[in-house]
């Protein structure tokens, strides 16, 4: 593979000496990389467009793919256009473009990584066809909803830290994923994994939840209360992290094991209720919140392990009576 400079300029084709000049709507330069099959792949941008729509071809080369790192913290970028020659884009390839809020993406895509984190994206549509999705928008602090196609088998590590999140919509024909009332769930929704960073007030979790997932929670401040059903056994990493708006929480007698930083910075909670035995522990960062909350587990009289569970966490635990 070798590196290229394509100079493209609007009316004209050339094929010089250090590269191509390529009819683009628009003044552009895009460095690329020959993948030596008639396709290349993006690999940087010095123009200063705010509109930026991607080409077809660049002279006899068709773009196949965006590289890692291509638009990184491009500030001048506040659209994007992407041909249907592109399936995949690489690592932090629109990293902190603080200023991208808009996409049109074709259906030939079938891989997003980690590409748009920390972007003004408000509303996202992953197009049909991509099949893996992983940490592609994490930070994205003006995003409001995510629709997701059939066509995905894997999400990891998505949408983090999106504070202003409301609803993650799930195509009813995927057959790994499912959403109700705009949280994120495995098909058979027995795993709750994400609920979004901006929804309010007091979540109920359906009967059918049996693990909630590693950050499944986390940065939620804006909910007041959220219900566990019985038959939930696991609580992932992580998973309430920084729900600065919750009070207290009841526990079901059906967890068995609260992985570490659980509840971790969860400021205002000051009350665990536990209808069951003592969980095993994770770790020993499970409360650890850096105001000293006051946080007390309260246990029906008859449950076992408490004396224990304070010597683990510092966390007082003292017998209640509902």
């Amino acid at each position: 593979m070798h590196e290229n400079c394509i100079h493209a300029f609007r009316g004209f084709v050339l094929t010089a000496a250090f590269g191509l000049q390529a009819c683009l709507g628009a003044p552009a330069q895009f460095n690329y990389s020959d993948n030596g099959d008639g396709t290349v792949t993006l690999t940087g941008y010095a123009g200063r467009s705010e509109h930026v729509d991607i080409p077809h071809h660049l002279g006899r080369y068709k773009v196949r793919a965006i590289g890692t790192w291509a638009f990184n913290e491009n500030s001048n970028i506040k659209s994007l256009t992407l041909p249907e020659s592109i399936t995949s884009i690489g690592d932090l390839a629109f990293e902190n473009c603080s200023r991208l809020a808009h996409i049109d993406f074709d259906n030939n895509l079938t891989n997003i990584s980690t590409s748009f984190g920390g972007s003004a994206l408000t509303s996202v549509r992953i197009p049909k066809g991509v099949i893996s999705i992983d940490g592609s928008f994490w930070s994205c602090l003006d995003l409001e909803n995510v629709t997701i196609p059939a066509s995905v088998s894997r999400i990891e590590n998505d949408f983090y830290y999106c504070l202003n999140l409301q609803s993650i919509t799930v195509d009813r024909r995927n057959s790994a994923y499912s959403s109700a009332d705009g949280v994120l769930f495995n098909k058979d929704q027995t795993e709750l994994i994400l609920c979004p960073a901006g929804k309010s007030g007091i979540y109920n979790s359906p009967d059918t939840v049996t693990s909630i997932g590693e950050d499944a929670f986390a940065w939620c401040g804006d909910l007041t209360g959220i219900v566990l059903p019985e038959g939930v056994t696991n609580i992932g990493y992580a998973s309430f992290f920084s729900c600065s708006g919750l009070t207290n929480i009841t526990i079901p007698a059906s967890v068995t094991t609260i992985d570490d930083w659980t509840f971790a910075q969860c400021n205002n909670l000051n009350a665990l209720y536990f209808l069951g035995n003592a969980p095993m522990l994770g770790g020993s960062y499970i409360f650890y919140s850096d105001n000293g909350n006051g946080l007390v587990a309260y246990y029906l009289p008859g449950t076992t392990g408490w004396e224990e569970f304070t010597a683990a966490t510092g966390v007082p635990a003292v017998p209640w009576a509902p």
